[in-house]
């Protein structure tokens, strides 16, 4: 089955900045932002930065609406996505560690500790494993466009990622 991507605000802004931002996560979600002229506080920073500063004070400032890590996130995240609200994903390397802990068994390795967290912007549809479909850079290596998030968070944890709606979008 062949998915059709809606066509909205949001998914142009992930189109257009894709190719120049897909080794960065967080300059791609910046650059994404400032298309739409959303200010995300942190923005210039890391993903961790930027998901600690949105959680912590965008509930409050009326500009985004925290869809908090919950059974069902994940699939609320994608509506807002559908209505072509901007999304945010995102989760600190110390969220990201935890994550891979509750999958970890002996004798498997421990996971290896995450220096880095991750943001990505949610488009409109349905992944793999319960994710919402999104636009990421990746540092390190190249992102994806309009895939499951399910590729770039910890597969199995989809309501463990914090989510941010723009109420501006």
């Amino acid at each position: 089955m062949e998915y059709h991507l809606f066509e909205t605000s949001v998914t142009k802004a992930c189109e257009g900045n894709w190719k120049a931002y897909k080794n960065e996560c967080n300059f791609f979600v910046q650059a994404v932002a400032s298309d739409l002229g959303i200010l995300i506080p942190g923005g210039g920073g890391s993903a961790d930065q930027m998901t600690w500063w949105i959680s912590r004070w965008l509930e409050f400032s009326g500009q985004f609406l925290t869809i908090p890590p919950m059974s069902n996130a994940a699939y609320h995240a994608a509506l807002f996505a559908r209505e072509g609200k901007f999304v945010l994903a995102g989760m600190t390397a110390a969220e990201l560690d935890r994550a891979h802990d509750l999958d970890w068994h002996p004798p498997l390795m421990i996971p290896p500790r995450q220096k880095h967290g991750h943001v990505a912007v949610v488009t409109p549809g349905f992944g793999e494993n319960g994710w919402p479909r999104g636009y990421w850079g990746s540092h390190g290596s190249e992102g994806k466009k309009n895939a499951s998030l399910s590729r770039t968070f910890p597969w199995r944890h989809p309501n463990l990622c914090h989510y941010f709606v723009s109420l501006k979008v």
